[in-house]
């Protein structure tokens, strides 16, 4: 019985110190997002008060300064591009990425552990080695600075991972799925989108998830190959981050714009998340 007890006080004791952890884990982590929000809706003044003003009258002036375009700012239209190039590419990684998935899964493709060798080193390849092939490519296309280069190019950066993760999802099906759908008379078409799409919805969320998260937050190509049809990342390094000085009420502003819809994002659907990497759990 002594024993018992004392299993059961250590117990308690290792839950209460791992809630502890993850409490201060989370205060850690969202510490910089709530400051970055506080400094937002500060007066110009109080931004850089020494020490730092906890209590204050809240303004939306920084907001109402990065929105307006009396003087020539255009972040509003960064933002609706940073919306219009991540939905795109999420749906054309997807488009792609199955059908690949689908056929390096169930088809006898000859050299498959080497296509899939080579799509491997494909989504290893660092983003900076292929920026200035792309900057002419795109510059020779007259597609230099649209939001077209920069669609197509997230969605050639993802479709190498997205392959890879939508693949593994796909090697947990059961075969016989397949082989009952192709028994029946379905083409690969049709035993694609009706039998195997169905299963795999989870998986597909979570690879859209992933992909939204890198092509919003994404900063390097849409610096090299934007000017004027900037994503809100880049017009918050070439608007608002100068030689002159930093807008630093603006800063704050443009930063909690592009953080928060993510943030939102993120945790509205993280149980696609989880139920997608627990995918596999098919009875036959």
């Amino acid at each position: 019985m002594a024993t018992s007890v004392g299993i059961s006080h250590r117990g308690r004791r290792g839950r209460v110190l791992a809630y502890v952890v993850v409490i201060a884990w989370v205060v850690i982590s969202l510490a910089p997002v709530v400051w970055m929000l506080l400094q937002s809706i500060k007066p110009p003044q109080d931004v850089f008060a020494i020490p730092p003003k906890w209590f204050f009258s809240a303004t939306v002036r920084s907001y109402r300064d990065l929105f307006s375009t009396a003087n020539g700012a255009h972040f509003g239209r960064y933002v609706l591009t940073s919306l219009l190039v991540t939905v795109a590419t999420a749906v054309l990684v997807i488009a792609v990425s199955v059908p690949a998935g689908y056929a390096l899964t169930f088809l006898p493709i000859k050299r498959r552990n080497l296509w899939l060798v080579l799509i491997l080193l494909g989504s290893m390849l660092p983003p900076i080695v292929v920026v200035v092939p792309l900057f002419e490519l795109w510059h020779n296309l007259n597609l230099l600075d649209t939001p077209t280069a920069l669609i197509f190019t997230y969605t050639a950066m993802n479709i190498p991972f997205t392959i890879w993760l939508l693949r593994g999802f796909m090697v947990q099906i059961p075969r016989e799925l397949y082989e009952s759908a192709r028994v029946d008379g379905a083409g690969h078409v049709r035993t694609l989108v009706a039998v195997i799409m169905p299963v795999l919805r989870a998986g597909m969320a979570a690879a859209a998830i992933f992909v939204v998260i890198w092509g919003w937050n994404e900063l390097l190509f849409a610096v090299f190959l934007t000017t004027s049809n900037r994503t809100a990342p880049a017009g918050i390094v070439a608007t608002l981050i100068s030689d002159r000085g930093i807008n630093w009420g603006k800063l704050y502003a443009a930063a909690t714009t592009v953080v928060l819809p993510i943030i939102v994002f993120t945790v509205a659907v993280q149980k696609h998340v989880v139920r997608g990497f627990t995918f596999g759990a098919v009875k036959g």
